[in-house]
């Protein structure tokens, strides 16, 4: 056996590293199980994509003030109210024609959307005319009117049984006992009251709202300036219009915050 050195000049460009021997000669073995080491599968590297952060709510007070502008949409006659004004300006002898309710309603209820920045006024002579604040107003009535649109729409494309049939069928097997009972219920009802000048108005006052028709009782506190009215939840509402009415007829600056 030659003495000469083996480098990669004589193993043709590759360097050779000599073998390892163990004590019982397993040299093979050693290098079988370093290729393996070598060869051993990676972990896979996810390519999902790293989840969004959500965004933070809105604070409180700003959820609060969204939730009392949604609130003014609750009452049906404040509704007409705006629908009437989504085409124009116009006075409250012309709102009171198209919402179908009197004057002195309709004036109080304009107070409490104006006092919302949902409607606005300017004066034109001896007329004031009404009309939606922004267009912000507009967009959400005719968004809210399209989207009950769409429901009622879809639920006439539905194949799912009616729920108003369901409904009607219930009525019908619990008879005439569950109308006596819903002709009967009452409903009171707390309202804050604006600008009623003395203990002594209040007192009259409460005698004769307690003469209009439909008032089962009512009852005014001057200390807290509130007004509680207690009548048949069937025609609650029919009932408070001509309380307020009769408030505008004693009382012209005094209003009920409904």
């Amino acid at each position: 056996m030659s003495d000469r050195s083996y480098d990669g000049r004589n193993m043709g460009g590759s360097h050779w590293t000599p073998p390892v021997h163990s004590t019982d000669g397993s040299s093979a073995q050693l290098r079988t199980s370093r290729d393996n080491a070598t060869d051993a599968p990676t972990a896979p590297v996810s390519t999902a994509p790293a989840p969004q952060s959500i965004d933070p709510l809105p604070s409180e007070e700003t959820l609060s003030l969204v939730a009392d502008l949604f609130r003014m949409f609750a009452d049906t006659t404040r509704v007409k109210i705006l629908c009437s004004l989504m085409e124009g300006e116009r006075a409250v002898r012309e709102i009171a024609e198209a919402v179908g309710s009197s004057q002195s309603a309709v004036s109080h209820q304009l107070r409490t959307l104006r006092q919302a920045r949902l409607v606005k006024f300017h004066r034109e002579g001896r007329s004031v005319l009404y009309s939606l604040d922004d267009d912000h107003v507009n967009t959400i009535m005719r968004q809210g009117m399209s989207h009950v649109m769409e429901l009622a729409a879809l639920r006439e494309l539905s194949d799912e049984p009616d729920v108003n049939a369901v409904q009607s069928a219930a009525v019908a097997v619990a008879g005439s006992h569950a109308d006596q009972e819903g002709r009967n219920a009452t409903m009171r009802k707390t309202f804050k009251l604006d600008e009623i000048d003395c203990a002594a108005c209040a007192a009259k006052l409460e005698e004769d709202l307690a003469a209009v028709d439909g008032v089962q009782k009512v009852s005014i506190n001057f200390m807290t300036q509130k007004l509680a009215l207690e009548a048949a939840e069937s025609s609650f509402n029919e009932v408070l219009d001509r309380v307020i009415d009769r408030i505008a007829e004693l009382e012209p600056d005094c209003a009920v915050l409904v």
